[in-house]
């Protein structure tokens, strides 16, 4: 590998919001997991996450990455995160192919 062939960057000099694009642009592809929850009043809650990987084997275990609100919801708590604290249960949900083109609607853009 040649110098040309390396970017090189400071995390602290980048936005938050290029960091997160710089990230999912990182791994391709990328699995994308509906996270089910359900908020303590009822209301059920299925949000798209590409924040998520397998964390054991033994036991076999999920993980999700729930970060902050960003860009318009800046500041905010993401309902999924409420919905799992309050009700201390969720679901990853891998999506199948038949689903696949609901899945990408399901995306933020």
């Amino acid at each position: 590998m040649s110098d040309r062939d390396t970017i090189t960057f400071h995390t602290n000099e980048i936005s938050e919001f290029h960091m997160y694009k710089l990230m999912i642009g990182s791994v391709i592809p990328r699995p994308i997991a509906w996270v089910s929850t359900i908020s303590k009043g009822g209301v059920l809650n299925l949000a798209p996450f590409s924040f998520f990987t397998i964390a054991s084997r033994q036991p076999p275990t999920l993980m999700i990455s729930i970060g902050p609100g960003v860009e318009e919801r800046k500041g905010t708590e993401k309902d999924t995160l409420t919905n799992i604290r309050e009700a201390k249960e969720f679901v990853i949900n891998m999506v199948s192919r038949p689903l696949g083109e609901a899945m990408i609607r399901s995306l933020p853009t």
